[in-house]
């Protein structure tokens, strides 16, 4: 029972976040930067809605394939593209002294296959696997992106500066979803999947506060 009350509670965290971000997005005429990011926080809600309702109203939830992991798989992806291309391009310029941050951007992705590596090693099923590999392969780039702009030098405006605090809350929400999927891979604790679940629930609802924070300061 604990397990679908968390699990309903952080459905209602990532509806709020993408409800804030279109009432914002209308509101105030943000960026497009902006409004990608909250597609993907929109296919996040998604993905947590069928899975709390489904986990609801039948009391089953499968680890392997099911329609909410192409909401989490979705998010992930939409995150990756608002950093991979323009906003890469303002901070990075392609100079030697940028190549330390490049080079400790793959720390991220480093992780991830560390943990995606664990989860193979757990013995669970193809299923199970392929999920896990959705989710970690969709991460991988995120995260270096993520990472990478954390650790940039600021430009004008401020840009980079501003959105290190989004990139960070998307840099822990990715790696929580890939925790999910170890979770799952070695049958934890009640205990833990709800810590998990609490995380995941709490970096959802901040994101997009911390996202338009950051985006106010260099759009005014």
């Amino acid at each position: 029972m604990i397990i679908i009350i968390v699990k309903l509670l952080v459905a209602a965290a990532s509806l709020f976040g993408a409800a804030y971000g279109i009432y914002k997005t209308v509101k105030k005429n943000m960026p497009f930067y902006f409004s990608m990011i909250i597609f993907g926080v929109m296919c996040a809600a998604m993905g947590r809605i069928f899975e709390a309702l489904t986990r609801a109203l039948t009391g089953e939830y499968t680890a392997g394939f099911q329609i909410g992991v192409l909401g989490i798989v979705g998010s992930i992806l939409f995150f990756f593209t608002s950093n991979q291309g323009l906003m890469d391009r303002l901070g990075d310029d392609g100079s030697d002294k940028m190549k330390k941050c490049r080079a400790l951007g793959f720390l991220a992705p480093a992780v991830f296959l560390v943990m995606w590596v664990f989860i193979l090693l757990s013995g669970c099923g193809i299923k199970q696997i392929i999920v896990s590999s959705m989710v970690t392969f969709a991460a991988l780039p995120a995260g270096y992106f993520h990472l990478k702009h954390i650790l940039l030098p600021d430009v004008e405006d401020g840009i980079i500066k501003n959105l290190r605090g989004y990139n960070l809350i998307a840099l822990i929400y990715e790696a929580l979803c890939i925790a999910e999927r170890l979770c799952f891979s070695y049958n934890a604790s009640e205990e833990v999947f709800v810590a998990v679940y609490i995380a995941i629930g709490i970096v959802l609802a901040l994101l997009v506060p911390v996202l338009e924070k950051g985006v106010l300061r260099w759009t005014m």
